[in-house]
Parts: structure tokens; sequence; C-alpha cells
């Protein structure tokens, strides 16, 4: 008779360079949980070409922890399949079912054949109230610095107990929906506004030469009381030109870049837990310059977002099925 073994599992594997942790290399090797069955043959059938071969078949059903078991006053989900490597860092959270099947073929002899098979398991990140909107500001201290933009030098000595002299600043203001959530394969809309005070419109123009756009993916694992972090940037898209900025208050039409999209397959959804976090935030950058010629300063926002599934498809009925 063969022996059937068949096991379920979670694992954590993670490994931290001695440069990123300042000390030796850490090494995390964690099950998140495992559970075993032993199996009998239910139904043999007898092979149409070989008499002599038979086929096992052997039914079994596993039920999947719904949290982790963690000492946390609250509720810990299970982590998400997910493979983060850095040259400095790496995390790999995995799921499998392995089938292990003993048999005898001589006396006491046996022989192991063992299947195993990955299970992609994913996570929905619970809404919170994240901010819509970030605002960065870009000092006319800065733009002054290849010609004159024709308002006092805020830089003048000031006389005791005076407060500092106004300085004007032009403000980038990224809005997405409320709430700020990516869903992978489907497009986002995005708006980029302008917020600039009249004395900076004034004499040569201002211009916006480019706007970047990108995800920075945060994977955050727990070692040994210790958060480490793996970074990772995923582009999402880079705009140039001369669009000069002819009111106070300016929306850039970015036209087909207006949607941000996150297509990457191993950006996965946020998740957090005491053992793993997985987050994102949308980096915005924006050149301007003084004048078509002008030197381009960057002003730079990042606004964090969800990133989630899209909902599942369902496949529709057939046409007998559905009504008039």
């Amino acid at each position: 008779m063969s022996k059937i073994t068949v096991t379920m599992r979670g694992r954590e594997k993670a490994r931290v360079s001695a440069e990123a942790n300042g000390s030796c290399p850490n090494q995390l090797k964690y099950t998140i949980f495992k559970q075993s069955r032993h199996l009998e043959a239910k139904q043999v059938t007898e092979s149409a070409a070989e008499s002599h071969e038979h086929s096992y078949h052997c039914p079994f059903e596993f039920e999947l922890p719904t949290n982790l078991p963690c000492a946390c006053a609250g509720t810990c989900e299970l982590p998400p399949s997910i493979h983060a490597d850095t040259p400095k860092a790496r995390v790999g959270i995995s799921y499998s079912i392995a089938a292990r099947v003993q048999r005898r073929v001589f006396h006491r002899i046996t022989r192991t054949s063992t299947a195993r098979r990955e299970i992609q398991l994913t996570s929905s990140p619970c809404i919170t109230a994240l901010p819509a909107s970030a605002i960065a500001s870009l000092p006319a201290e800065k733009l002054r610095r290849d010609s004159g933009i024709g308002i006092q030098d805020s830089t003048l000595a000031l006389r005791g107990g005076c407060l500092p002299l106004y300085s004007p600043a032009l403000q980038m203001e990224v809005i997405l929906p409320q709430a700020p959530v990516l869903t992978r394969g489907r497009g986002t809309p995005v708006r980029l506004v302008m917020h600039t005070p009249a004395e900076m419109l004034r004499g040569s123009g201002l211009y916006i030469r480019s706007v970047s756009m990108q995800l920075k993916m945060c994977v955050s694992v727990r070692m040994r009381n210790t958060w480490h972090h793996i970074i990772q940037s995923r582009r999402g898209c880079i705009i140039g030109g001369v669009v000069p900025i002819r009111a106070e208050h300016f929306e850039l039409e970015l036209g087909d870049w207006g949607r941000f999209i996150v297509v990457q397959p191993d950006c996965k959804p946020t998740f957090t837990s005491c053992l793993l976090n997985v987050t994102y935030s949308l980096e915005v950058a924006g050149g301007i310059s003084k004048g078509v010629d002008g030197q381009i300063q960057y002003v730079n926002t990042s606004l964090d977002v969800l990133v989630m599934d899209p909902p599942p498809l369902y496949e529709e009925m057939a046409s007998g099925e559905t009504g008039s």
C-alpha cells in the first residue's frame, strides 16, 4: 500500500545584507502555518492501455487560516504572496500544497515521489481616510537666480523685532479621487494644478517644462523586532514641453497621461500587519522655468495611495438562461 501525505503551508523568507543591517547579515525563515493530511485512495481505475496500471484518486480539502497566529491586540490577516528583491534585501511570502507518495517497490525498499504547486494569495486593503491631494512649494527665490522676477529681494537684512519679508512661492497641487485608490490595470484620474501669486506672473513668464509621475512601493518586513524596508519605484509617465502659466490657478491638461495606470504584476495590493507591510505613494515632480531658456527648477510632492486588485470578472449568463 502507498502512503500519501498532503501538506499545505505558508512560508516567509527574508534576508538583509550586512551593509543594510549595520551588522551581520540577518536571515529569517518563518512558517506562517502548516497543515497536513494523510490520505487513502478512494477510487481505483484500471488503465485501458495497460491492465497492470491503475489511477488512484485521493480527494482532500484544507481550510485556509483567516489570520496570523500573532500576539497582536487586533487581528492580522495572512500576508499576500509577494517577492521583492534588491541588492541589499530580499523578502518572499509563498504558499504551496505538496503531495508526497511513498510506495513499496520490493520487500522493504520504498520509492518516494513528491509534487508541489504554488498558490497565489492576494489581499483586499481596508479603505482608510487618506488625503486625496498634496501640495509642494517652489520659492520665487530659486527662480530668481537666473533673472529678476520683479519683486523685492527677501534676503535683505531685517530690522530687529520685524517679521520676515513676504516671499512668494509657486505651489503645485496633485489631486486624486477620494479615496486615493489605484486599481491595478485601470486608470485613475490625476489632476495637476499650479497656484501662482500674481507678482510671480508679472514680467517674464513662467513655464511648465516637464511632469513626471512614478509609483513608489515600500515592502517592510519585521526581523528580530526591527523593521527593514525594501523600496522600489515603478515609472508611470514623463511629459516634456513648454507650457506657459497664464493664470493664478492653472490646471495642466495632461491628456492621455491624466489617468495613472498600475500595470506591473509585482505591485501587490496594499497590506498591513505585524509581520509585513506593503505601502505605496505617488511621486510627482514638476519642472518650472523662468522664461523659455531659463534654468529648470523642480518641485516634488508625494501622496500616499492604496493599491487594489480589480473586482472579479463574472461570467455572462448563457443566452438560454437570461430573460427577455
